[in-house]
């Protein structure tokens, strides 16, 4: 018998989700670029791996965290089959990559520096030149005009944009200055995570959008005109102790109010209920008006999930996540404060 064996070999498929989840889950950025040298070490196979997780998900917390991936990018773009030009099918190393850019805000993965006024604008330059095109952006932000100048470079790729909000205690607004100064054509999928009073006059810069989610409760009646090409509508309603008292309900949304101003028309249109697994009040109202209007309603059961594995700690249950004021700010109360629902579970 040989003192020593040899640990049984890893699928590759299990082996590239494991790297990909350490690389997500390093909250800082010197961990994260530690981490990555570490897995560069272990084998060329690992090395190769972990370049593609750079790639695929990335992470931007901060100035100094451009500056990494701008090395990164100069270093590994050629091997990983990518160029760097502004030519052929792949414009940029990350125009197939999962970006999430955090300009402010404490998040499940990530604790950045606020960004700074007087540095705010060397930022953007920066994320536009690290960043030319991407296939997704996750944009966790504050309400203020400093975001809106990342759609001022067009990136042809970019389908799927996600906007969390990290200050549930002021509604966002949408104003003149809160949008994107030209349309933003390629997006098709939006999700927003919090509902706001200028939620029409936002969704106007996104006139391509066949998928739209709301994570928090929203304004139907002001985006219905806005709908025409909306194929699928998702709302989240989960249970109370997740999301509040006015998550548990269809009836806060006023669908019939929304109905009678064209929204999702013509027919043959989805929409899609998030919830756990009981129907929320106001399932059957709202089932026979889409009834009415050849709307299919459905409903998905999504929040029967157990705690992520960063939550830990016998006391700490979702309720208390989500609705401890010391977890979150802002009290749910309030029929606009921001969605509190993980990204995990999103």
């Amino acid at each position: 018998m040989d003192e020593y064996k040899t640990a049984p070999e890893l699928p590759l498929e299990l082996v590239r989700q494991i790297i990909l989840e350490a690389w997500i889950s390093a909250s800082e950025t010197y961990s994260r670029w530690e981490t990555f040298k570490s897995f560069c070490l272990v084998s060329k196979a690992w090395r190769t791996l972990v370049i593609e997780a750079a790639f695929q998900f990335v992470i931007i917390r901060d100035r100094q965290e451009v500056g990494r991936y701008m090395q990164f990018a100069d270093t590994y773009a050629q091997h990983s089959g990518y160029t760097v030009t502004n030519t052929g099918h792949h414009p940029s190393p990350f125009s197939d990559s999962e970006v999430h850019i955090h300009l402010t805000g404490n998040h499940h993965f990530c604790a950045p520096r606020r960004v700074t006024y007087d540095e705010m604008a060397r930022y953007r330059a920066d994320l536009a030149q690290l960043l030319p095109d991407v296939r997704s952006l996750h944009l966790f932000v504050k309400e203020s005009v400093d975001w809106e100048e990342i759609f001022r470079i067009h990136r042809p790729s970019l389908k799927y944009l996600y906007i969390w909000y990290s200050e549930p205690e002021n509604p966002p607004f949408w104003g003149r200055h809160g949008t994107p100064r030209d349309p933003v054509l390629t997006v098709t999928h939006l999700h927003i995570s919090r509902a706001c009073r200028g939620m029409g006059r936002f969704l106007q810069h996104f006139p391509n959008v066949t998928h739209l989610r709301l994570s928090a409760k929203g304004h139907l009646k002001s985006l219905a005109p806005l709908t025409q090409n909306v194929a699928t509508l998702i709302i989240d309603v989960p249970p109370a102790t997740m999301g509040g008292k006015d998550y548990t309900s269809l009836v806060h949304w006023n669908f019939r109010a929304a109905f009678n101003d064209g929204l999702l028309s013509p027919s043959g249109k989805t929409i899609i209920v998030n919830t756990d697994g009981n129907k929320p009040a106001g399932w059957e109202t709202v089932q026979e008006l889409c009834a009415q209007r050849g709307i299919q309603l459905r409903q998905n059961v999504i929040y029967d999930a157990p705690l992520p594995p960063w939550c830990s700690g016998p006391s700490l249950t979702w309720e208390r996540i989500l609705n401890d004021r010391f977890h979150f700010k802002g009290t749910f109360d309030d029929p606009l404060t921001a969605s509190r629902l993980p990204p995990f579970i999103i």
